[in-house]
């Protein structure tokens, strides 16, 4: 499997809130997680970083070698982690609103698994196409499941992007999970929202196109693009190819 990412700052920051890390099991499986500390609380890189260690320190001592072995691993995992982020906050006043989105990947044969919280994305290129697999929790897409606005007017709605679930929030972590098959040389991209809220689309699709460039060197444009047209957040982006690589 070929895997390349990188976390930068921005242009604008004081600090990365963001945290990414590849990790393997003991059955050679691997899980990419990338979290994006809440930036308007305190101690959001810690909890960042907490979220990111944790899993993949967990994931470490398993033996997990199945799609729904690990989802339900990741949603125990899950609540795990919140709780420990809750009681942290509680513990230290420096830490009292410590809070995290995450996104994960986890490759399985031909199979990978995708679990978000929050609105770090995933997504999958298959050689044509960009196509989200994550669901943004958020105001905006919360109306959209109730019925209560249309998919024409949810952009314009005040503060349809603020996001309504993450770790630290509260008691929820109902993570969204979805699980695509996937072709040796397709690309799985995990971002942080300093790529998918500054950059259009259509710029992404058209760096990861450049099969003559290696995945480092895609990462490496991605997040320049971030930066030359806002890097006004933290980027973070992964990518994962040549799956059955090692299989």
């Amino acid at each position: 499997m070929q895997i390349a990412y990188l976390s930068d700052i921005g242009t604008r920051k004081k600090e990365n809130q963001d945290f990414v890390g590849i990790f393997t099991n003991k059955n050679h499986y691997k899980l990419a997680v990338v979290a994006d500390g809440v930036t308007s609380e305190k101690g959001g890189d810690v909890a960042a970083e907490m979220v990111v260690n944790n899993f993949g320190f967990g994931w470490r001592q398993t033996e997990i070698a199945s799609i729904q072995a690990a989802k339900d691993w990741i949603s125990e995992k899950a609540r795990e982690e919140n709780s420990r982020i809750l009681e942290a906050g509680k513990r230290f006043d420096d830490l009292s609103k410590m809070a995290t989105t995450m996104v994960l990947a986890v490759a399985i044969k031909d199979d990978v698994l995708v679990g978000n919280l929050g609105d770090s994305r995933a997504y999958i290129f298959n050689g044509k196409f960009l196509k989200q697999l994550s669901l943004d929790h958020s105001f905006g897409n919360e109306l959209l499941k109730r019925g209560e606005v249309s998919q024409e007017n949810v952009n314009s709605i005040p503060h349809h992007q603020s996001i309504t679930r993450y770790f630290g929030l509260n008691a929820q972590t109902e993570m969204f999970f979805t699980v695509s098959k996937v072709a040796n040389n397709d690309i799985i991209m995990l971002a942080t929202d300093g790529l998918t809220k500054q950059v259009e689309e259509q710029d992404i699709l058209r760096v990861i196109k450049s099969r003559h460039k290696s995945l480092s060197e895609m990462v490496a444009q991605l997040v320049n693009t971030a930066n030359e047209q806002s890097g006004f957040d933290n980027v973070t982006i992964l990518l994962m190819s040549q799956f059955k690589e090692d299989n």
